[in-house]
């Protein structure tokens, strides 16, 4: 799921979708502010997620019942979020190798010939904080 529109609020229909989606999936994914929404539909509650690392301060404050991690993704059980716009394709490759990866799988080899680089989740590989 990816962002919406800066300054949209999702109605309660498009909440109630949201929470039928992740209810019924397998596998529930954000990339960037695509948090957003389900943090309104109140998915992320008692959940750990990330986000982009300029909002997880103010995240922590005003949504306390989501363990915020600065980190380039996060996985709690079948939710999967991402930092910031890039930090998806990490997860996509975290993912990937969760559920498709392993010796002798088709992840593996994909990964490897696509050059799917390999970035430190916790952000160790960049200079400086925000």
């Amino acid at each position: 799921m990816g962002a919406h529109n800066v300054g949209y609020t999702p109605n309660e229909a498009e909440l109630a979708y949201v929470r039928k989606v992740f209810d019924e999936c397998s596998a529930f994914l954000t990339i960037c502010g695509g948090m957003m929404a389900p943090l309104a539909a109140g998915i992320l509650q008692g959940k750990t997620a990330t986000a982009p690392r300029f909002m997880i301060e103010g995240l922590r404050r005003d949504a306390p019942g989501t363990t915020w991690v600065e980190r380039r993704w996060a996985n709690d059980g079948k939710l999967w979020t991402s930092g910031a716009l890039l930090n998806g394709l990490d997860m996509t490759r975290a993912f990937a190798e969760q559920i498709w990866g392993g010796e002798g799988n088709l992840a593996d080899p994909l990964l490897e010939i696509g050059g799917w680089p390999i970035r430190d989740v916790d952000y160790r590989d960049v200079d400086g904080k925000l």
